[in-house]
């Protein structure tokens, strides 16, 4: 639940900068394709971006499948860069003829390490909208989707919570508070004991131990002898 709590939390109030660490750009005949990640503490973006500009003029009957081709290879090269492994679910250009290009934002929240993941997927028929929405519009799998922080097409202001497990992560940031947390009732225990006996009452219980004539305490038995 801790691990969830934080996950959210992140997703909630960490922003993203406006434009995120380009990694990698290819520049075909016909495409355009960038792969940028946002990367903050708990934060872990890697969003696929291929834009076909000229896709107006390609028509010539020579070429039908440049464009095709040109984002199913920088697709593959960005399954190497993707957040998490396995969690790649972009339309493919190559399936549909009426999609030039497909991309993928992944997002992944957690701390110490990403624990929970959600994407945005589009392609060339749904990626431009007039007037910008408001809300994230593109189509969300794993993940509840939250406002856009402003009216635009910025994928860095697209949010939601997210639900599907990076089970490497998750199991770690589990185990990382499951810690935490028993350090924490422990150190509790120890102090709110010591605290108890400096006032001449039973650690264990709180019961005054003032006026006994016999060690321990009589009302839970604590060092009572036998």
């Amino acid at each position: 639940m801790m691990t969830v709590l934080v996950a959210w939390a992140v997703a909630r109030f960490v922003r993203l900068s406006t434009t995120g660490v380009e990694i990698y750009s290819d520049t075909g005949e016909l495409i355009r394709c960038e792969l940028h990640q946002w990367k903050l503490p708990g934060v872990n973006r890697v969003g696929f971006f291929p834009t076909g500009a000229v896709l107006a003029q390609v028509k010539d009957d020579d070429v039908p499948f440049v464009v095709h081709d040109a984002a199913a290879d920088s697709l593959r090269r960005f399954l190497k860069e993707s957040a998490w492994p396995g969690s790649h679910r972009a339309p493919d250009p190559e399936a549909d003829p009426s999609i030039t290009w497909a991309g993928v934002i992944q997002d992944a929240r957690g701390w110490p390490m990403p624990a929970l993941g959600c994407e945005w997927t589009y392609d060339s028929n749904q990626m431009f909208r007039w007037p910008p929405p408001t809300q994230p519009w593109l189509p969300l799998s794993g993940g509840i989707a939250l406002k856009s922080t402003t009216a635009s097409n910025d994928p860095s202001t697209f949010r939601a919570l997210p639900y599907l497990p990076i089970w490497p992560g998750l199991l770690a940031d589990t185990a990382f508070y499951a810690i935490l947390i028993s350090l924490a009732v422990f150190t509790v225990g120890r102090v709110r004991g010591f605290l108890r006996l400096r006032r001449n009452r039973c650690p264990s219980c709180g019961y005054s131990l003032a006026g006994l004539t016999t060690p321990g305490c009589p009302e839970c038995g604590w060092k009572r002898p036998e």
